[in-house]
Formats: structure tokens, C-alpha cells, sequence
């Protein structure tokens, strides 16, 4: 969706925010705090898309598993 609006640059940013995580998130030393950084930088800088609230996704993710 992004590129089509031509958005080169928020693609860029959210490939930044993401492009770790599959390999990361399996690593003894993951933070899910560090992760949350990053996605909370983009929503900083680009906002927040409707379905698309990385932040509050993975604080759902947190609770779940009972982590603050």
C-alpha cells in the first residue's frame, strides 16, 4: 500500500523497524522493550495507520504473556 502512495522513505523506516525481528525474536537476549522502540519511533515519525499499531500490538503481546 505504502509504495503505491509513494512512500519510498516509510518503507524504508518500516523496514528498519521490522527487518531484525524474525531473526531476533529467538535470541536469549531479545527485548521486547528495544522492539517496541523501534516500532514506537516509526508511529513517531510516520503516525499511526488504521489496523496497522505496531506498538499496541506487541504491548498486547506482553500482557499476554504477563511481561510489563
Amino acid at each position: 500500500m505504502l509504495g503505491r502512495e509513494g512512500k519510498a522513505a516509510q518503507v524504508a523506516d518500516l523496514a528498519e523497524a521490522f527487518h531484525n525481528l524474525p531473526l531476533m525474536m529467538w535470541h536469549p537476549e531479545f527485548s521486547m522493550r528495544c522492539q517496541r522502540d523501534f516500532f514506537a519511533r516509526y508511529h513517531a515519525k510516520h503516525g499511526v495507520r488504521e489496523g496497522f499499531n505496531y506498538v499496541a500490538g506487541l504491548d498486547k503481546v506482553r500482557r499476554m504473556k504477563g511481561l510489563k
